[in-house]
């Protein structure tokens, strides 16, 4: 009696770790995905916080990370910015979603997106330019 009991209290406890290590690796994934968005939040407000108006003084970078491999696609910043900070929060972005992506198993469309030929400037937004 006294083995079914104890038996009964392990797997009791056995199935709440269980429970709490799916609730735990179910919210990870979401604060992964919330700070995923973030990060990308910051990029596109770094990236726009120069009036374009002269796109010589503009560059682009590939940004994200597909799930098949390669970019998500390209964002234009200024290089009156810091461009070394910008670039390296671009680079963790595409690290951290890469290991997002293989993580929770995440599938896309294995397309490539065109590298653009070039950046104009509109309405003192810079433009990115596509063959």
């Amino acid at each position: 009696m006294i083995k079914k009991s104890y038996f009964a209290m392990i797997s009791c406890i056995c199935l709440s770790m269980l429970s709490c290590s799916i609730t735990q690796d179910t919210n990870s994934g979401e604060e992964e995905a919330i700070e995923l968005s973030n990060m990308l939040a910051r990029i596109n407000e770094i990236a726009n916080s120069e009036k374009c108006v002269n796109a010589d003084e503009w560059r682009y970078t590939s940004f994200g990370s597909k799930p098949c491999g390669g970019p998500y696609g390209y964002i234009a910043y200024s290089s009156k910015i810091d461009t070394i900070a910008f670039l390296k929060l671009v680079e963790e972005h595409k690290s951290a979603q890469k290991k997002y992506n293989e993580e929770q198993g995440i599938m896309s469309d294995c397309s490539v997106p065109a590298e653009p030929r070039g950046i104009t400037c509109e309405n003192d937004k810079a433009v990115l330019l596509y063959p």
